[in-house]
């Protein structure tokens, strides 16, 4: 919500920015929010997320884009700064460590994307409607987890419930986005969250 993670402070624009972040928290329920409620579930516990709070996620997502497009600052400048005073600075002031593949340091989903592109030909991926006409890779490395599955469990009733989206492709990354992206008012924007009984999160819509 607060445009932390590296590869967001290189968004060409607030706007694109915006749209990204409306983009994960949409996807949010089949990442971050699954892996934690599954990961606390198996061993009987049950997590909360206070930043998935619906009133907080209103106000943060209302607030404008260009207060979260700082690439000269802090990740999570805004939020580190409405805490001065209450926290130590060596602790409020610390650059934050990401818990997946060092995220944002490390561009491993890069290097898992130009393999990609590398092993699926033009040809091949052209085909990916009649391949897949459910849940339709939109990318070559999304086109090529489907064809691992496949491969491994060919269970082509099921397609439907396939889920290979890349998480981490941002709005800008795709040049029909970049030609067709609205004017986004950030003010009037907002995401809404509501939580399943079973502690995971789903997007609503957008105001």
């Amino acid at each position: 919500m607060f445009g932390s993670y590296a590869y967001m402070q290189r968004a060409p624009s607030a706007a694109y920015l915006h749209r990204e972040i409306l983009r994960r928290l949409r996807l949010l329920h089949h990442y971050d929010v699954l892996r934690c409620d599954r990961a606390t579930s198996c061993h009987g516990l049950e997590i909360r997320v206070p930043f998935l709070d619906k009133k907080f996620i209103d106000l943060v997502v209302r607030l404008p884009a260009t207060y979260k497009l700082m690439p000269d600052k802090m990740e999570k400048y805004m939020l580190r700064s409405a805490f001065e005073g209450w926290l130590p600075d060596e602790v409020l002031w610390r650059s934050k460590e990401g818990f997946s593949e060092a995220l944002g340091k490390i561009d491993l989903g890069d290097i898992v994307n130009e393999h990609a592109n590398e092993l699926i030909a033009d040809e091949q991926f052209a085909e990916r409607d009649l391949l897949f006409p459910q849940r339709t890779p939109e990318t070559k490395e999304e086109f090529w987890y489907r064809m691992l599955f496949e491969g491994i469990f060919q269970l082509h009733k099921i397609d439907s419930t396939v889920h290979t989206k890349v998480y981490r492709t941002a709005a800008w990354q795709n040049s029909e986005d970049k030609e067709n992206l609205p004017i986004l008012n950030t003010n009037r924007n907002a995401a809404r969250l509501r939580r399943r009984s079973t502690g995971s999160s789903t997007l609503l819509g957008v105001a």
